[in-house]
């Protein structure tokens, strides 16, 4: 007899039967066994290998989002001593050199640091508040570098290598009394950190370096950095010695830089024994320098590119936050013309009489040939107006009284002092600045967009100008022949030029990227403050001072420094090889010879 077709059990559904368990109610607790330990495995490898806890997931953003509130690096909250000195208030550096240092200062006040300032007394109006601004210490009143010997030859040639001597006794004359100052003043505050002005400022740099007190320096330019294609006007070369001829080169770096020492000995020498009577054994000024911090108001762009060392940083262009707004006669006078051309040649410098002539009579020309509608001309000193013939002759043979021009009694020419020159330059209306080739003119005008007519008068305003040519956003004009219909006609370029129009609103956009980097400054004096402490918590590796001075500085000095001339240009390499060559090349012929000699004597 057939049996029914009984399913057949598994062991595992008769334990399942048996315990009162179903097949589905099985498979359910398998499968969420397995999701824990999948969780579990996977909260693990989280946990370990990657590092964040998987339970705070929703908020982990907020968790590890870096605080840059927080990091105090640079210890803001502790107060440090800061001691700057400048010779400002003179025309080589003139007192518009200063505003860069003041806007660094400021940044540090900011920052919680006590920050003194010793500087000659403000030569103009616009400086007065500095007191307000900064703790002001007078070194004296303002050189007046019209008093100088010789300085009527400076403003009237092209250059004069003679002026360096007569800058340098005029500084000799006073470094005793600013040496003491400065050490009066470092004493009072218990200075801890010295920023000084790099040009001609050695008792600055002196006593930082005789209180072994952490130095940061300052110009205008890269004067710290070498290449041998660099030159200056000042001393008859050019900014960029590229397109020169041998002989040109030969005599810019060789017979001029002789001819300036042969100069300056007697100076540098009768310094060295100021010094030596007030403790500095040290003559040598690049010593004093070593691995310390050199900024530069300059920028790329506008400098004349070459490789600098790390320990010489970029900073500029430093341009203000606040400036002063246009008066009530300047803006009703901008507002009723088009086309203005802003004349101003700095703080102190000026041209002669004739010269002076020749641009009144270009303006008053081109005015009324409608080639521009109006004339804003801006003297420091009233004395400057003197500067003027009574009248003048125009190409028509018609007369012009001087004097109604300078009283404001012209209605398209505007005379005045002291002038917001930021203000002016940013208005739409200004087409043209004719300036002398300051460094803050230069930049005011790159910063507005606005085309430069240039006439340097002395100075580093004859390589300003060289650069800014170079650039293609201005023109020049020679204070030694000046022309009327030359002015005129580059009035008229500057105008309607396309490439002149485009490399300033290039040059405008280099400057307000770079015109940010004050803040780079401040915190480069910051670190340079900060790794000084930390020096001094260390001990410096057992008291000896001369191997942690700056020692944060000191990676940033190239190997090539370090090694020597010689090894760092790896010149003993390169000879070596040359050597090896002669000696192998010596020996074959030798050889060569010894054998063709046997030869004949065979023969």
């Amino acid at each position: 007899m057939n049996q029914p077709n009984l399913p057949v059990t598994s062991e595992r559904d008769q334990f399942v039967t048996n315990k009162g368990f179903s097949a589905s109610s099985f498979e359910t607790w398998i499968n969420m066994f397995s999701r824990i330990i999948l969780t579990i495995t996977f909260w693990f490898f989280i946990k370990i290998f990657v590092g964040i806890d998987a339970s705070s997931t929703p908020t982990l953003q907020k968790q590890h989002q870096l605080d840059l509130q927080s990091i105090n690096y640079f210890n803001y909250n502790e107060t440090k001593n800061i001691l700057v000195g400048s010779v400002g208030g003179m025309l080589i550096i003139g007192w518009n050199h200063i505003r860069p240092l003041l806007e660094i200062c400021k940044i540090l006040i900011d920052r919680g640091h006590n920050v003194t300032f010793i500087s000659p007394d403000p030569p103009s109006p616009s400086f007065n508040n500095i007191g307000s601004i900064i703790h002001h210490v007078s070194s004296g009143p303002s050189f007046n570098i019209e008093d100088m010997p010789g300085y009527q030859t400076i403003i009237s040639e092209e250059y004069n290598i003679e002026m360096f001597g007569y800058l340098k006794n005029y500084f000799n004359s006073k470094y005793l009394n600013d040496f003491n100052l400065y050490k009066k003043v470092a004493n009072e505050i218990k200075v801890d950190l010295f920023f000084c002005e790099l040009f001609l400022n050695d008792a600055c740099i002196d006593i930082s370096w005789l209180m072994k007190k952490p130095l940061v320096t300052m110009s205008s330019k890269l004067s710290m950095s070498y290449a041998p294609y660099k030159s200056d006007p000042m001393i008859g070369c050019h900014v960029n010695m590229e397109q020169e001829t041998f002989l040109k080169r030969f005599k810019c770096a060789i017979i001029t830089p002789i001819q300036i020492n042969y100069i300056l000995s007697p100076y540098v020498k009768e310094l060295d024994e100021l010094k030596k009577s007030v403790g500095i054994s040290s003559s040598n000024f690049f010593e004093k320098l070593q691995n310390s911090l050199f900024l530069a108001n300059t920028f790329f762009g506008f400098e004349i590119s070459h490789p600098t060392p790390p320990l010489y940083q970029e900073i500029g262009p430093i341009m203000s936050d606040d400036y002063l707004p246009l008066t009530s006669n300047l803006y009703n006078f901008i507002a009723l013309h088009r086309k203005i051309i802003y004349i101003s040649f700095g703080t102190q410098v000026y041209t002669t009489s004739k010269n002076n002539a020749i641009l009144l009579q270009a303006f008053i020309e081109a005015i009324n040939n409608r080639i521009i509608d109006g004339i804003i001309w801006s003297f420091v000193k009233s004395a400057s107006k003197e500067l003027f013939p009574s009248t003048i002759t125009l190409s028509d043979n018609k007369t012009i009284d001087t004097l109604t021009i300078l009283n404001n009694h012209h209605p398209s020419i505007h005379i005045t002092e002291y002038t917001p020159q930021f203000s002016i330059l940013n208005h739409a209306n200004i087409k043209i600045h004719l300036t002398h080739g300051g460094i803050g003119s230069i930049y005011e005008s790159l910063r507005t967009g606005t085309p430069m007519l240039l006439l340097p008068i002395a100075f580093d305003q004859f390589g300003n100008s060289e650069k800014l040519l170079k650039n293609n956003v201005g023109l020049l004009l020679s204070k030694s022949s000046l022309n009327v219909q030359d002015i005129i006609n580059k009035i008229k370029i500057l105008q309607t030029d396309k490439n002149i129009l485009l490399n300033i609103e290039r040059m405008k956009n280099l400057v307000i990227i770079n015109s940010k980097r004050k803040f780079r400054a401040a915190d480069l004096i910051d670190f340079v403050l900060y790794s000084n402490q930390l020096n001094s918590e260390q001990e410096c590796q057992e008291g000896n001072k001369k191997n942690c001075d700056n020692e944060d500085l000191k990676v940033w000095i190239t190997p090539e420094t370090k090694m020597g001339f010689i090894r760092g240009k790896y010149l003993d390499v390169y000879v070596s090889l040359l050597v090896g060559c002669f000696i192998i090349i010596l020996i074959i012929w030798k050889v060569y010879f010894n054998a063709s000699k046997g030869e004949n004597f065979v023969q």
